[in-house]
């Protein structure tokens, strides 16, 4: 999105952090990654637990992946992430409050919220590359609230991995309201 925007253009780190999310700006991701540095994030990431989350590279060098550079997480660590943003645990307060609007505010919507009623709310991420395809998100029902993270790999066609993100959402927030588990 940045790339397509006319130079000059002073977006806030706010602003880069909500276009990282809600449209997966790989620009504005390096922007943030380069202000806070790759060592500062993955301390933090190691501080918070999340043992199997690793980011190795921006987004898009060709040649940190060429040699071998990667950027990893489970589905275990987005759950827990996504718990604290859920609890207002994650880093403050007031950072969870705004972590979970620019989640609300994904617009790529084809994934976990594809097949889920009105009366799910969603906050959640999006990612894809090559064969990857991820949706991670807070769903907020009549069941209560699920921390979900489908990550898929190897799923041939893309649109089956998505289906299936869209298929486990809407078996969980099921299943979730039947038994009024939170």
């Amino acid at each position: 999105m940045l790339k397509a925007l006319a130079p000059g253009l002073r977006p806030t780190w706010s602003d880069l952090a909500t276009l990282m999310i809600t449209v997966s700006d790989n620009t504005a991701t390096n922007l943030i990654i380069d202000r806070l540095g790759m060592e500062t994030i993955q301390a933090w990431i190691d501080k918070a637990g999340l043992a199997d989350t690793r980011i190795e590279r921006r987004m898009m060098d060709r040649a940190a992946m060429s040699a071998g550079r990667g950027n990893w997480t489970s589905a275990a660590d987005m759950e827990a992430l996504l718990s604290a943003v859920a609890a207002g645990t994650c880093v403050s307060g007031e950072a969870s409050r705004r972590m979970r609007r620019a989640l609300e505010a994904q617009q790529i919507q084809d994934r976990l919220p594809r097949r889920l009623g009105d009366g799910v709310r969603v906050a959640n991420k999006t990612g894809n590359f090559a064969d990857v395809i991820h949706d991670a998100g807070i769903l907020t029902g009549p069941g209560g609230m699920l921390a979900i993270a489908v990550l898929t790999q190897g799923v041939r066609p893309a649109w089956q991995a998505m289906d299936a993100n869209a298929d486990i959402a809407a078996v969980l927030v099921e299943v979730s309201t039947a038994s009024g588990a939170r």
